[in-house]
């Protein structure tokens, strides 16, 4: 298990684990942060979802959880070490996004082929984020109004996180 963790140090992992067994899988286990039991607790109220969840804790010291709900729709939900809901994010058809965004998205990338469109509520406010290829570069566009965006880096959490999970 742990050779499939951490593939670049295996001579290592295979000393230690052959060395000290399973108090070396613990002792690594219990490094790794665990979800606040606010946060699950609020998640648990707040949505109805699968079995399968995949929790990330943000260098801003959120976390967000990657899940289905039972209508097998992806949901990506933010919450505060409080328990307190920040946003979700669901994946939309680009047909159903406002026609608005795509004037701004042709303007500043007329070669750009689209990935993604994901529709983020955060209390009252909707926002979109339209993930594009441009130049051989995956990145987003935060659209706050409809002339009005923010690059969302290629080494953004949003995408190194999924680089990672569809690396394993």
């Amino acid at each position: 298990m742990l050779r499939h963790l951490f593939p670049k140090i295996t001579g290592f992992t295979s000393w230690l684990t052959r060395r000290f067994g399973c108090v070396a899988l613990l002792l690594v286990g219990a490094c790794a942060p665990s979800v606040p039991d606010t946060v699950l607790v609020a998640f648990e109220n707040t949505f109805d979802h699968g079995p399968d969840t995949q929790w990330t804790l943000n260098p801003n010291g959120s976390w967000c959880v990657d899940f289905q709900r039972e209508n097998h729709k992806e949901l990506f939900a933010c919450y505060s070490q409080e328990g307190q809901l920040l946003d979700v994010e669901f994946e939309i058809h680009p047909d159903a996004a406002p026609e608005e965004l795509w004037p701004c998205v042709r303007r500043a990338y007329p070669n750009a082929i689209l990935s993604s469109v994901f529709e983020r509520c955060q209390g009252n406010r909707t926002f979109y984020v339209v993930e594009i290829a441009d130049g051989g570069q995956l990145f987003g566009l935060f659209f706050e109004g409809w002339d009005e965006f923010s690059i969302i880096p290629p080494d953004d959490i949003r995408f190194t996180s999924r680089m990672s999970i569809e690396n394993n």
